[in-house]
């Protein structure tokens, strides 16, 4: 079976994305990748619920002490977030790769 180049780079199919931003300052190109970065965000909650994590152990009664476990587990996230963001950039910089 033979394929034209034409057939092989042509879309398959399409996305599509909605906004409620009227702004116009939003483009298709940074609306996409905003979307696209919601992944990671997802990723590291489900890390956060995932047994790996160990929360399942921990029994807490009180709400004033599950909000401050919460609390900590987002900060966390947020340093692993910030911390990976920043090798990512480190390595920009310097024209490495990291295989994951």
């Amino acid at each position: 079976m033979t394929y034209k180049k034409s057939n092989i780079t042509r879309p398959k199919g399409l996305f599509i994305l909605a906004t409620n931003d009227c702004s116009k300052t939003l483009t298709m190109n940074k609306m996409l990748s905003l979307y696209k970065s919601q992944q990671s965000v997802e990723k590291g909650f489900r890390f956060l619920k995932s047994p790996d994590f160990l929360t399942s152990s921990l029994y807490l009664k009180k709400p004033e002490r599950i909000e401050a476990l919460l609390m900590i587990m987002t900060c966390c996230l947020m340093i692993y977030a910030a911390l990976e963001h920043k090798i990512r950039e480190e390595l920009k910089t310097k024209k490495c790769i990291f295989l994951t």
